[in-house]
């Protein structure tokens, strides 16, 4: 279900890291920071990750989300 958010916060580059790593670079096509938006559901009372254009556009988007 799809509802209306409030944004709260928004950071252009979250470091995503996946795993243990020998460097500090995840490799495998996966991108190493994320743009990140909090986001308030107020129905639900909660705090989440807004799912935003933006982070949709990234290339690797879909395989980070496979991952985690």
């Amino acid at each position: 279900m799809n509802r209306p958010m409030t944004s709260l916060w928004r950071l252009e580059r979250l470091p995503f890291v996946h795993g243990h790593l020998p460097s500090p670079s995840n490799g495998g096509g996966l991108p190493d920071f994320l743009p990140f938006e909090l986001g308030l559901d107020e129905w639900a009372a909660r705090l989440c990750q807004m799912l935003t254009d933006r982070l949709q556009a990234i290339p690797g988007f879909a395989q980070v989300y496979d991952i985690a």
